[in-house]
């Protein structure tokens, strides 16, 4: 299941209109579920997906890709990526400081020379999930030294709504 999330999200990555390139975006992913989306405010094609398997809408699962320039990856067992809400370091709830370990699934060529990198699909703990609900922005800051930018920025203000609609169209599935 989330090979064919991971595939359609490969497929998909250039198809959003430039009107909205910074909107959210919702889609049935055949009848397995649903994923939603947005780019990121800083690199265009760094984008952010959320997916919810028809077989548990409650259930989010994040997977994102990011740009380079760069050829020479660090293509580490595991990459770390630190959640900034509203410029807070998210902290797991006994304080201590969280990291979002991602594996790197995939990398793409867009427009001759840059690359996307598709980062392996994680699952959404309930305290994370409850955050994002309330955040107005997320950050991500990637560990890897060897990015063309190490931080990436996504506008949540109507991450609330987007992700209810989600829901109910995942429940219709």
């Amino acid at each position: 299941m989330i090979k064919l999330f991971l595939l359609m999200l490969i497929i998909s990555i250039n198809t959003y209109a430039e009107e909205s390139e910074y909107a959210w975006q919702i889609e049935k992913v055949q009848d397995k579920g649903v994923m939603y989306s947005k780019n990121g405010e800083y690199v265009w094609g760094d984008r952010i997906y959320f997916i919810k398997e028809s077989k548990d809408c409650e259930q989010d699962f994040i997977i994102f890709t990011w740009s380079s320039d760069d050829d020479g990856y660090e293509l580490n067992n595991t990459n770390l990526f630190t959640l900034f809400l509203d410029d807070l370091e998210l902290k797991n709830p006994t304080g201590n400081r969280y990291k979002l370990a991602a594996d790197l699934q995939n990398i793409s060529t867009i427009a001759g020379t840059l690359k996307a990198l598709h980062y392996s699909t994680v699952e959404i703990e309930p305290w994370i999930k409850s955050k994002l609900l309330s955040t107005k922005e997320l950050k991500i800051k990637s560990d890897i030294k060897k990015l063309h930018l190490d931080t990436e920025a996504y506008d949540f203000t109507e991450f609330n709504k987007i992700n209810k609609q989600a829901y109910d169209l995942c429940k219709k599935i």
